[in-house]
């Protein structure tokens, strides 16, 4: 429970809804994949699976993003972002849902120290997923994004996502 809110029970009444009119809705352990009745038929998976396996064929996909996909430094990275992500779906959910936590949408500017440009789109494409931010635009080093509030700003300019996807550009 995180303040006059209870988190598991609000989560729990959002997952009831999402899988109520199948809406994509993130579980842990695939649930969603599982419930949703867009893919509970065979042939979708099917589908999924067959357009993978042509664009590997064809040479659509990046082998540089393939290789880095598959290091341990980017694995522990997708694990920091996925913990980012959950932190911040419940702190979006709960301004949703209780009208005294307010929000203060600004605009701000954020260092890149990336050097490459694939360093710089996994950046901002980081920024983007995480709820409550959007990069907007991506300049030489800086990065401009949309932020709900001034906290989830402050946290941004910190420079930890900054500075892990820095680190992890070293694997590229």
């Amino acid at each position: 429970m995180r303040g006059p809110f209870p988190v598991e029970p609000a989560l729990a009444a959002i997952e009831r809804l999402e899988l109520k009119h199948g809406l994509p809705h993130l579980t842990l352990g695939g649930e969603w994949f599982r419930n949703s009745p867009l893919l509970r038929r065979p042939y979708l998976r099917h589908l999924a699976l067959l357009v993978v396996l042509l664009a590997v064929r064809v040479d659509l996909v990046d082998r540089q993003v393939v290789t880095v996909l598959f290091k341990p430094r980017s694995l522990l990275y997708l694990l920091w972002l996925g913990r980012e992500i959950i932190k911040s779906n419940i702190d979006v959910t709960l301004r949703i849902l209780d009208p005294k936590l307010r929000i203060s949408p600004n605009v701000i500017r954020v260092k890149a120290t990336q050097r490459s440009e694939l360093g710089r789109v996994t950046y901002a494409n980081s920024i983007t997923l995480v709820p409550g931010t959007v990069a907007m635009s991506v300049e030489a080093d800086e990065i401009i994004v949309h932020a709900i509030t001034h906290a989830v700003a402050a946290d941004l300019q910190s420079g930890e996502m900054d500075r892990r996807i820095t680190e992890l550009e070293g694997g590229f």
